[in-house]
């Protein structure tokens, strides 16, 4: 358009048509290339406009993985100033510590973060629950479930009746401090959740105003999220999330990995492979990879021993049983230290992860345990 009405200006004007020629180019060469400019800036300014949403992807266990996650996709969604942050939770619960820490890093996120209990069959039990409450707003699709948050002790059992009612008191205090501002069904929702292990579907969750939507995915959440406000710290917020572009921020390796091994059979694994090799290269010294892996390993068995809940006695026999096998080397006794060793071991494994607190980060195989003691 700049183009035309210059050479419209040329052909009308006696002095413009005495400009030279080259002179004459030169002049559409800058309007073009001006012309050109504003048309990347508008195209800029409309990228702009577009609002963008970071969604995070919370699979599995409530470890101290997950929370590195959380921490890392928030950070992130901050120095990108999105509009907000979809966490999709998907969990069976997990550690106390965690969990709080969790909560304390939505709770003070600039960016505002809702919770999204799915896809369907997906679940927020136990520490889910804090978890969800904890998020600016909450959603839940269809055929999930939100609650059955009761303590127990770290080793699964039944906590005294004194210190029960300490842990349920201070659960049930953050899951009321939480639900307040959702209303008193809600309140009394979250109550029952922590001193009756009380869980709800999303419809009923719904119908308490313990999550403000049910949706089928994060594209409908979107749609559903546009013109809502809500109170980032402190502050009223309008969620502007029509037309948004999501960010998908996935765990890294590390964050993957480090929640895999949080198994009661790897780890057992791990316990029993790491102090053999270190042992066959004590026995035949020289190299380097039977060592070098069996600390490995054995680093990595007990990083997963500090984050489960398990009976330390069953650690006991599992020292017991590497004493009699180093025994029956020095001082043969026709495999009877060994066989001993053998029960030992099976029985220390067995012992170690025979809690029922244990039972989000799944079951012990006990005919694997045989094979590792065999």
């Amino acid at each position: 358009m700049l183009q035309l009405q210059i050479m419209k200006l040329i052909n009308k004007d006696p002095a413009m048509r005495r400009v030279p020629r080259t002179m004459s180019r030169l002049l559409l060469l800058i309007f073009g290339l001006l012309s050109l400019s504003t048309s990347k800036n508008y195209v800029h300014a409309q990228t702009q406009d577009t609002p963008e949403v970071v969604v995070l992807e919370a699979n599995g266990v409530v470890l101290p993985a997950m929370a590195n996650y959380i921490h890392r996709g928030l950070a992130e969604a901050d120095s990108r100033n999105v509009e907000a942050v979809i966490l999709v939770l998907d969990t069976p619960g997990g550690s106390g510590s965690v969990m709080l820490d969790i909560v304390q890093a939505i709770r003070t996120s600039d960016v505002p973060v809702i919770v999204f209990v799915g896809p369907r069959g997906a679940s927020a039990g136990s520490a889910g629950l804090l978890i969800t409450l904890a998020g600016h707003a909450a959603a839940m699709a269809p055929d999930t479930a939100i609650g059955a948050s009761s303590p127990i002790s770290s080793t699964g059992a039944d906590l005294p009746s004194t210190a029960q009612q300490k842990a349920k008191e201070f659960i049930s205090a953050e899951a009321r401090s939480l639900a307040e501002r959702r209303g008193p069904d809600a309140v009394g929702l979250a109550n029952a959740a922590v001193n009756e292990a009380r869980a709800v579907s999303a419809s009923e969750a719904l119908d308490a105003g313990l999550v403000d939507f049910v949706v089928e995915n994060t594209s409908d959440l979107l749609g559903q999220l546009d013109g809502t406000e809500v109170e980032v710290n402190g502050h009223p917020r309008v969620l502007n999330t029509a037309g948004a572009a999501t960010i998908p921020i996935p765990m890294n390796a590390l964050e993957r990995f480090l929640l895999i091994i949080a198994d009661p059979n790897i780890v057992s694994l791990l316990l029993t492979i790491g102090p053999l090799l270190i042992f066959i290269e004590v026995r035949a010294p020289g190299g380097w990879v039977a060592g070098t892996v069996g600390t490995i390993f054995l680093g990595l068995g007990l990083y997963g021993l500090g984050v489960l809940p398990v009976n330390w006695l069953g650690g006991v026999f599992i020292l017991l049983a590497f004493a009699l096998f180093i025994l029956e080397v020095k001082a043969p006794t026709h495999g009877i230290l060994t066989a001993a060793g053998v029960t030992s071991l099976a029985a220390g494994m067995i012992i170690l992860f025979n809690e029922p607190a244990l039972e989000p980060f799944g079951s012990l195989s006990i005919p694997m345990v045989i094979g590792e003691a065999v």
